[in-house]
């Protein structure tokens, strides 16, 4: 969950939010959001990638889960938050510094 808030419409259902410590991504969300409203803007664990662009995290833990695994981060510019990899990508290390994004169309803004 990510606090942002509404810069203006991009279509039904489709806003321009900006994101504490991110900037301004296109998210989705219900129709009647105002401009200025604040909004959480939700990610899934298993759509946030790990890789080489984005914002920068750290590796706090990695937790191996049979096909999967779930990987704890921190983020200077939002905190903490939780990553799902497969199982059979090379595994991350604790204490490995990354890039993290998401696909817009995978977020989800709700009134704060």
């Amino acid at each position: 969950r990510l606090r942002g808030q509404i810069l203006d419409g991009d279509g039904p259902g489709r806003y321009r939010a900006e994101i504490q410590g991110l900037g301004p991504r296109r998210v989705a969300g219900p129709e009647g959001l105002l401009t200025g409203a604040p909004v959480l803007v939700v990610v899934r664990p298993e759509e946030l990638m790990l890789g080489a662009k984005g914002f920068r995290a750290t590796i706090v833990d990695v937790a191996f889960l049979g096909a999967q695994r779930t990987v704890r981060l921190h983020a200077d510019a939002i905190g903490h938050l939780v990553a799902t990899t497969a199982g059979a990508t090379d595994a991350p290390e604790r204490g490995a510094e990354l890039y993290l994004d998401f696909d817009e169309t995978q977020a989800w803004a709700v009134p704060a």
